[in-house]
């Protein structure tokens, strides 16, 4: 039997109606703050951080002829977490762009089955954040002292990364011995940054006598992260929990739907239409996703 639209249903659509635009001014007015993804510059296209990566490692003197290349933009999410719940909205985003710079593409060139691969993370605007050239346990190489070691990744700082010795405080160094050469791992911090005892750090690490991997990254105060493990703990307790009562009022809805179905007091072409637009809607998010 069709029904009218009465007063309290009129009312009802006004108050949806009122409460739809007030979401929508509040995303309009927050949402480059809430999704700093959403306002990165990205002053380079994936080909030409591609072409920046290449160069860099054909300086190391590490080829890519032959091998396979695969990219993705990614970015460094203990930093982006810890920037976005210590810092406000504006000085995070600045923050995670222009110093501690956590977007990134990531350029991979492998072969499959093999051991031997590269890795280059450029920032959008064309920064050297972190690189990898992976080799077998057993490759060949020098057997230099640390002192020596350290020496050389000191020159790499200066001369490919740009960074002044004098601005960078010497943490650590370790050694590991590899069947035919020794390996050393290296960690600097930035001597002027300092965001609520978190550090900007620049680790290097030299096969042998030449330099391997190098990566720059923010260092999160321990304390902070165990604390910020335990509210993900609750957290998922919660959405756990949610997820229950959401699978009963899945079932209800159910057991409703076949009760009514009986009774014949289910109007399909009103639940259909309702039913397409959630299903466009749903897909529409995923495309936006990927």
């Amino acid at each position: 039997m069709d029904t009218k639209l009465e007063r309290k249903d009129l009312r009802t659509i006004v108050v949806c109606v009122i409460l739809a635009s007030i979401c929508f001014f509040f995303i309009l007015r927050f949402f480059y703050q809430a999704f700093p993804e959403a306002s990165i510059d990205f002053k380079l296209t994936r080909q030409q951080a591609r072409d920046i990566a290449e160069n860099f490692l054909s300086q190391m003197d590490i080829e890519t002829e032959g091998f396979f290349h695969s990219v993705k933009f990614d970015y460094h999410a203990d930093a982006k977490t810890f920037l976005e719940r210590t810092l406000p909205a504006d000085s995070a985003n600045f923050m995670m762009a222009e110093q501690v710079k956590i977007w990134r593409w990531s350029n991979r060139w492998f072969k499959p089955l093999q051991k031997q691969e590269s890795t280059v993370r450029v920032s959008p605007d064309g920064y050297i954040l972190a690189f990898s050239h992976q080799i077998p346990e057993d490759a060949p190489g020098a057997s230099v002292p640390e002192d020596s070691a350290r020496a050389v990744a000191e020159k790499f700082l200066a001369e490919k990364m740009g960074l002044c010795p004098s601005d960078l405080e010497y943490l650590s160094g370790s050694s590991q011995t590899r069947p035919n050469r020794v390996d050393h791992f290296f960690e600097w911090k930035k001597n002027d940054f300092d965001v609520h005892n978190a550090s900007l750090r620049f680790s290097v690490s030299v096969w042998g006598n030449q330099v391997g991997a190098y990566s720059r990254y923010l260092h999160v105060p321990e304390k902070w992260q165990r604390d910020y493990d335990k509210l993900r703990a609750k957290n998922e307790t919660t959405g756990q929990i949610s997820a229950f009562f959401l699978f009963l009022t899945l079932i209800a809805m159910l057991v409703f739907a076949i009760q009514y179905t009986r009774h014949r007091d289910i109007k399909w072409k009103t639940a259909l239409g309702f039913g397409i637009v959630a299903a466009v809607l749903t897909l529409l998010a995923y495309l936006n996703d990927l």
